[in-house]
């Protein structure tokens, strides 16, 4: 007999809690009877919370027209995805360092490598804007007053891709983290995005916008 007519949909659904969400999914399937029990919000409500509690940035999260099923399933589309949009990129602040690789000069005036244990370092700021312009708080201790303008571009060095170049320097190679955070980087420099898990940002962007604020 069928489960759902022997137990019940209420009973149905307290079994379908011990389901990852790739079976409850698959169970959706079987008939109306069983979508109706396995596309529930409660269920993916927690399905969701569990996906998401270390996760720094999820767009679909912000989602109200979508079912949590529906979250759940944007969510993990979207985390395949490595191409930054330029709202996103504006929307952010970013942590800047220096690498190693660009000398001496730069990484002396750079606090990331005059401090001690590396992982308190402290990273300067960064904003992009949506004018095309960069820049940085007032008490920078490298910006100076000349410009810095960012572009998208689809090619570094001859390969094609997504990158995003400032000024005349090196094109940054951009990367999605595991945590759904955003990197780019090139032969000198690292940005991060400024991202926690349960900040403003972990929801979407919304309307939060970038600031020097914690």
């Amino acid at each position: 007999m069928d489960p759902l007519e022997t137990l019940g949909l209420d009973l149905l659904q307290r079994v379908f809690k011990f389901l990852t969400p790739q079976t409850l999914a698959v169970a959706s399937l079987v008939s109306s009877g069983w979508r109706a029990a396995a596309d529930a919000d409660t269920l993916w409500v927690a399905n969701c919370t569990s996906a998401w509690q270390h996760k720094v940035y999820i767009p679909a999260a912000g989602r109200l027209d979508l079912t949590f099923k529906q979250r759940y399933v944007e969510a993990e589309l979207d985390a395949a995805r490595t191409e930054l949009q330029a709202k996103e990129l504006c929307a952010f602040r970013w942590g800047f360092r220096f690498k190693e690789a660009a000398g001496a000069f730069w990484t002396a005036q750079d606090p990331f490598w005059s401090e001690g244990d590396r992982s308190s370092r402290s990273l300067m700021q960064r904003l992009f804007l949506a004018n095309g312009s960069v820049c940085a708080p007032p008490d920078d201790p490298i910006f100076g007053d000349h410009e810095r303008q960012w572009r998208f571009t689809k090619s570094k060095g001859g390969k094609p891709g997504h990158f995003i170049q400032i000024n005349h320097w090196p094109s940054l190679i951009i990367e999605r983290l595991l945590d759904g955070g955003w990197r780019m980087q090139n032969e000198w420099v690292v940005y991060e995005a400024v991202l926690k898990p349960g900040g403003p940002y972990s929801r979407g962007i919304g309307h939060v916008q970038g600031t020097w604020l914690a």
